[in-house]
């Protein structure tokens, strides 16, 4: 039982850094566009 709890975090874990690899970097490509707009905007 411990091992297969084990087996299934740990795919949990892959499954949750697979999708969120793609999902941090375009959260950051927002980021990086909202901040340039506002930069943009000021100056």
């Amino acid at each position: 039982m411990f091992y297969t709890e084990s087996y299934n975090f740990k795919l949990l874990v892959f499954i949750l850094n697979f999708i969120g690899l793609p999902v941090a970097f375009y959260v950051r490509i927002k980021i990086n566009t909202v901040i340039l707009s506002v930069l943009l905007i000021v100056t």
